[in-house]
């Protein structure tokens, strides 16, 4: 017997979005930096990862994440989270997945970890 679905939880950045490496790349290029630059700062720079992680569960501001990874990556911290999410933009195809879902009666959700909503809300 068929399962009946009764709900969609979708994560919002790389999913509901453009790919976080697309979005990443194009951000190192508007902002002059090499390749891999941005990821080296949020991933492998211990003050990157754990700024990054603080600001994922809401222990951190966008203010704080600015100025960290500004400092790491050594340009201006202002507005770089709206920078650094400037090519962020909804995925068509999952966004119409979602719209069918929710047309056909499941609900549908969004859980993501969080980049806060100031003072940009993407």
């Amino acid at each position: 017997m068929p399962t009946r679905r009764r709900g969609l939880i979708l994560d919002f950045g790389g999913v509901l979005t453009t790919r976080m490496r697309l979005n990443g790349q194009a951000f190192e290029r508007s902002e002059g930096r090499n390749p891999g630059e941005y990821f080296a700062a949020l991933n492998e720079n211990p003050e990157g990862v754990a700024i990054y992680a603080a600001l994922e569960v809401g222990k951190a501001t966008q203010e704080d994440w600015n100025r960290v990874i500004g400092g790491i990556l050594g340009i201006d911290p202002t507005n770089l989270m709206q920078r650094a999410l400037a090519n962020l933009h909804p995925e068509p195809q999952i966004v119409a997945v979602a719209k069918r879902a929710r047309a056909a009666g499941i609900k549908v959700a969004m859980l993501s970890s969080s980049f806060g909503i100031e003072p940009y809300n993407p």
